[in-house]
This record gives structure tokens, C-alpha cells and sequence, in this order.
């Protein structure tokens, strides 16, 4: 609810108030929420993990799991604010995207949560670009996750 919540106040009122701090505060809401509910399900769900494997968001998935992982507590690390603007545009259009950082921007991390595979799936779904089409991605995944 909360994580719906942050995703369509930034979709549809910070994003085109051309203001790159709201923006990025309402962005790192929504990741913790959604870091939360990512948690909520895997703890909670017995199947969840075998079940989103076969989801179609689950390289995105995989993907913020890593980020989250590398900075869970500044989770605004791995973002940050380009000029100019991403295709498919709304109306009115802000001129910047807050996007995900390169992995090797990614501050260093702990062995134990350093994970290659999830990392590639980091690289492959996430590294620059939006963060609302990943945002999207995971309000979809938690839709159908909902369901199981």
C-alpha cells in the first residue's frame, strides 16, 4: 500500500515539479518501501522464492535485491539525476530522469552480500536507467505477488 502509494505521488505530482530534491526524496521512499515488501514476501511466503523466479520482472527483481544490498541504509547511492528525459514521456515533462548508477558507482560493499549473479542481473536490468520504469516493474511483480 505505502510503496503504491510513493510510486504514484512521484508518477504523477513530484516528478514534474522541477524539483530534483523532492524528486529524489519521494525515489528513496519508494525504494525502502519496496525493499520492505520485497522482505515482507520472502519471509513470509513459502513458495515466493521459487515463484518469482519464473515472474517476467525477475532480472529487475534480482537486480534491486542487489542494490539493495549495497545500500540498504543510503539507498539514494545508487541513483542519480541526468539531464534530459526518457521515452515513453508524460505530459507535462520534467528535463531530467533520476536513473541507476553503473555497478562499479555502487559504494563497496561486504563480501557476504556480494553476489555475481544478482549483480549481472543489477547490470543487465537496472544500471542506467529510470528508476520509475523500475519502480513499474516492481509494482507489477508485487501485484502478482499478491496473488500467490
Amino acid at each position: 500500500m505505502y510503496y503504491k502509494q510513493e510510486l504514484e505521488h512521484f508518477h504523477h505530482v513530484t516528478r514534474f515539479e522541477n524539483n530534483e530534491d523532492l524528486a529524489l526524496k519521494t525515489i528513496g521512499h519508494a525504494l525502502l518501501w519496496g525493499s520492505s515488501l520485497l522482505e515482507c514476501y520472502e519471509e513470509t511466503e513459502g513458495n515466493f522464492i521459487e515463484w518469482s523466479k519464473e515472474d517476467e520482472s525477475f532480472e529487475i527483481v534480482e537486480g534491486f535485491r542487489f542494490a539493495r544490498h549495497r545500500v540498504i541504509h543510503q539507498f539514494i547511492q545508487a541513483v542519480h539525476i541526468t539531464d534530459g528525459v526518457a521515452f515513453p514521456l508524460e505530459f507535462p515533462t520534467p528535463f531530467f530522469e533520476i536513473q541507476w548508477v553503473n555497478r562499479s558507482q555502487l559504494p563497496s560493499n561486504n563480501k557476504r552480500h556480494e553476489h555475481k549473479r544478482i549483480g549481472d542481473c543489477y547490470e543487465k536490468a537496472l544500471q542506467g536507467i529510470p528508476v520509475r520504469f523500475t519502480l513499474d516493474a516492481l509494482n507489477g511483480f508485487f501485484k502478482r505477488a499478491s496473488e500467490i
